[in-house]
Parts: C-alpha cells; sequence; structure tokens
C-alpha cells in the first residue's frame, strides 16, 4: 500500500509533529508499505531539520517547487499526486493539502487530515473544511481525548480516530545519584508565542540561582532565541544553563536519559512529544497545566507535577532534590504510564488499522483542472493567503509598476 504523508520543515521546525514522522514513517516502511512524503518549506533542503534525517531513513521526500500563490500550490499538490499514485493520502495539518483534497478525494483516493492542536489554525482548519463544509476528507485523527472530543461535536458526519503520536520505549530509565548535578532539561520552540520561552527561560535562571547543584539544558532554535541568551547572560551563573541549539533527536534520546526533570510553561498543547519521549525515559515532567493534552500525560503527583508559576516550580525542584525517593516514584510511574499508554508500536498498529479501514479499491483518474478556484473562507482572512490575483489584477499592478519606474 502506498502513503503519501504532508508536512512542513525549516531550519528550525524540530517540533512535536515532525518527531512523531521520524518516528512513524520508517516503522510503516518496516512492515512493508512504501511510504513518501511532500512537503512545504522556505529554507533549501540541505538547511531543513527533518527531510535529510526522513531521507537517510529511506523515505522519499518532494518539495512545493512552486510557493508563489496558494492556487499553483494546490495544483503542484496534484500534479504530485497523480505521478505518485498513492492509495491514501495524510494531509496532515497542511494547508495547501486539505485545499487538494477535494480532488483527491473525487480519484478514490481516501484523504485522512490530522489535529494536533487547538491553537486558532487548527479551530479554523475545522471550521472551514470539515463538518457541514466538509470538502470530501475520508477521515481525521486527533491525538489527544480532548481535540478527539471538540472533533466529534463539530463533524459527527466524519470518521474521527483518536491516536496519540506516541513515542519508542527506552530499555534504560533516568536517575537520581546523590552528589552528582540535578538536571533540568526543556526541548522545543524556542517561541514566546504558545511556548513562554522566556518564562521558561527566567525560571530556569532563578532556580539554578536559589538551588545548589542544579544545571538546565536548552534544546532547540526559534524566533526568540536572542531573548533567551538575552536572559541567560544577566544570570549569576550563567555557566549552569547550556543552550544546546538544534540537535537531533536521536542525540535528545541519548541526553535524556541524564536528565531528572523536563520543563514545559506553554499556553496551549496538543499532546507534547518532547514531554512524552522524557518521561518514556523516566524523566519527571513538571509542567504548567494547559486545557489540552498535558493532562493526558500528567497525572498530578502521580506521573509528574503540575504548577502555576516559577515560585512553585522553584518549590517542587527543591523537594525532589531533597527526597530521591519522591523522585524514583514518579520517575517510575512516569515512565510505566507511557510505555502501556503511548507506546509506538501501539500508535503504528493504529495507523495501520486505520489504512485498512479507508482504503478504497476503486482509484480512478486524478482530475486536474486547468484553473485552481478555491473556496473563500475565514481561514484566508486569519492566515493571509496568498492567493492568485485575476488577470485584471495582474495588468493593473504593472501599469503601477511601470508607472512608478518611469
Amino acid at each position: 500500500m502506498k502513503i503519501v504523508f504532508c508536512t512542513y520543515d525549516d531550519k528550525s521546525a524540530i517540533n512535536g509533529i515532525n518527531i512523531w514522522l521520524l518516528n512513524l514513517l520508517p516503522a510503516l516502511k518496516a512492515k512493508g508499505f512504501s511510504v513518501s512524503v511532500i512537503y512545504y518549506s522556505w529554507a533549501p533542503e540541505h538547511e531543513c531539520s527533518t527531510i535529510p534525517l526522513l531521507k537517510d531513513l529511506g523515505i522519499e521526500c518532494y518539495r512545493i517547487s512552486c510557493k508563489r500563490y496558494l492556487e499553483r500550490e494546490v495544483k503542484w499538490i496534484l500534479n504530485q499526486v497523480k505521478v505518485l499514485q498513492p492509495d491514501i493520502f495524510v494531509a496532515n495539518h497542511i494547508l495547501q493539502a486539505w485545499y487538494a483534497v477535494q480532488w483527491i478525494e473525487k480519484a478514490g483516493i481516501p484523504t485522512i487530515g490530522v489535529i494536533h492542536n487547538d491553537d486558532i489554525e487548527y479551530n479554523l482548519l475545522i471550521d472551514s473544511f470539515l463538518g457541514n463544509k466538509n470538502n470530501g476528507m475520508t477521515a481525521c485523527v486527533a491525538v489527544s481525548s480532548k481535540l478527539y472530543k471538540n472533533l466529534l461535536s463539530n463533524c459527527s458526519n466524519l470518521n474521527i480516530k483518536q491516536i496519540p503520536c506516541g513515542t519508542p520505549v527506552f530499555a534504560e530509565k533516568a536517575c537520581l545519584n546523590s552528589g552528582k548535578a540535578f538536571k533540568i532539561f526543556y526541548v522545543g520552540r524556542l517561541a514566546n508565542k504558545q511556548k513562554n520561552i522566556s518564562l521558561v527561560a527566567t525560571t530556569l535562571v532563578e532556580t539554578i540561582e536559589k538551588i545548589p547543584n542544579v544545571e538546565a539544558y536548552i534544546y532547540g532554535s526559534g524566533p526568540d532565541d536572542k531573548d533567551v541568551i538575552e536572559i541567560i547572560n544577566m544570570s549569576n551563573e550563567p555557566n549552569k544553563i547550556n543552550l544546546k541549539g538544534i540537535v537531533n533527536n536521536d542525540v535528545i534520546r541519548e541526553d535524556i536519559l541524564n536528565a531528572q526533570v523536563i520543563i514545559l510553561m506553554s499556553d496551549y498543547e496538543g499532546l507534547p512529544v518532547a514531554i512524552m519521549e522524557a518521561m518514556a525515559a523516566g524523566v519527571v515532567p513538571i509542567c504548567k497545566e494547559t486545557e489540552s493534552g498535558l493532562s493526558e500525560l500528567i497525572i498530578d503527583n502521580y506521573t509528574g507535577l503540575f504548577i502555576e508559576n516559577s515560585s512553585d516550580f522553584i518549590d517542587k525542584i527543591k523537594h525532589l532534590q531533597n527526597n530521591p525517593k519522591e523522585w524514583e516514584r514518579l520517575s517510575t510511574n512516569a515512565k510505566l504510564h507511557i510505555e502501556r499508554n503511548f507506546g509506538s508500536q501501539r500508535v503504528v498498529e493504529d495507523w495501520v488499522d486505520l489504512f485498512e479501514e479507508v482504503k478504497s479499491k476503486n482509484k480512478l483518474q486524478l482530475q486536474i483542472p486547468r484553473n485552481i478556484k478555491l473556496p473563500k473562507n475565514e481561514i484566508n482572512n486569519v492566515l493571509g493567503e496568498h492567493r492568485e490575483p485575476s488577470l485584471i489584477k495582474k495588468m493593473k499592478s504593472k501599469l503601477i509598476s511601470i508607472y512608478k519606474n518611469a
């Protein structure tokens, strides 16, 4: 069975979605599926974070090469699907792919969307393409229970599944050794929007200044990395906070076994893969509580700890550092919880079951219209899609340009 997945990649696109693909796609290939990727990126391929790794794993990847107008991007996807002839098309969360679904579905190719989060962009995808406005999407996957319930309430006529991103389990487990530094990790985008990275950095600075024998490690990059560097440099002990930058996930998985705690202070999350992977290694999550999927991973005071602010975080670190048995209890529970409920093997089987359920025996020739006409909706106003102007508008723009340069 041939499956095409869509994704986004860039220089700093180290995120849960792409880590999920790095885990899932090779596992599907090992089960005999032919898997390929269509991806969107502004960066050259060699500077991308994920695509080179997927290619090293034997996954064929095709870049959307026409990025001037949305209509042309959609048409590029349709032409590529016509060449690849997949049995199933996973649009994932990629907007251009969701627009392409209406033509792909008519060719008898089942299509699957994935909802990873509950922010405005994902809610707009649901409002604009699903429910009463379903453009032909065969099924939609939600990565958390809350997202699943939201889809059920808005899209009762759609085949909806709950499949978490999942993570490979660890044979080893993190440990807390007396006398050695107590290590706190952050893994993710360095962005103030959603991730509150300045608050994370400030919290880590206050922690190492108030508690002896504590070190912090920050993995990732993003639009606000300069803010993080400035906060670290202003601290009394900047050498105790290590800014690691972009690191391959295999390296992070090796390093995470040396950590005792992972921190997350986001305003919203889907089902954060970084937290999931850390817990699979027995690292204790200490996180700000959100309304979505984090509560499925962290059972407060059983598999991790929820906090309200920086001072609360510092108090929790003091308590765990001074009570190794308490840290060990949380660590063991965290690891078992992930192994039982979010292991990669179970996730792969759930995806295989979905593919078998939706596959079609009646594939037709994909008909690609000469002119792509896309519906107007709210997502256009919020995300600022770059749609192709009419011929009259193009001519007017050209005349204005000639006049200004005359």
